[in-house]
């Protein structure tokens, strides 16, 4: 956890954290130096948490910091965007390969589509995590133009793809 503190030129004293049982004491001893404006907590919760930090000015007074929340993993943006890519190869014959990513975790479809609307191949129905995925589907339809259809939680994202014999 990395956060701006308000201290500048002081020495600091420790860090604390908010859980369930209070405030808890993050180091034993003072760090050493003065205050570079971060603080590195290696054992971060998974949950949401409050730290606080204190300092000590030259006449030896003590100052604690006001309270910052840091959010839960679950709450940081993961840098990910959902989005279904271009299969490959396309025109295809035969085997088709297809990528897609998700940007959290949730249910999956992914399935191919006639221009008629109708849907002739599930490639994937499952909960799947956030992250990259792909899977391969043998075309035994006849040869034209189908869509292919990424379907998850808010998420709908249609291609096209052309099978040659």
């Amino acid at each position: 956890m990395r956060t701006e503190t308000a201290f500048a030129g002081e020495a600091l004293g420790s860090g604390y954290r908010l859980d369930a049982e209070g405030w808890t004491r993050l180091n034993e001893s003072p760090l050493p130096g003065y205050l570079s404006g971060a603080y590195l907590d290696t054992a971060v919760p998974e949950a949401a948490c409050w730290y606080r930090f204190e300092a000590f000015d030259a006449a030896g007074g003590r100052h604690l910091s006001p309270q910052v929340r840091l959010p839960s993993v679950d709450e940081l943006p993961s840098g990910r965007e959902t989005r279904l890519e271009a299969c490959y190869p396309n025109p295809a014959r035969g085997s088709v390969n297809f990528s897609f990513e998700l940007a959290k975790s949730g249910r999956v479809e992914l399935a191919v589509y006639d221009l008629a609307g109708r849907k002739v191949a599930v490639l994937v129905d499952a909960e799947l995590a956030a992250g990259r995925h792909g899977c391969a589907w043998e075309a035994d339809v006849s040869a034209g133009v189908y869509l292919y259809r990424l379907i998850t939680d808010g998420f709908t994202w249609t291609r096209r793809l052309v099978l040659a014999r």
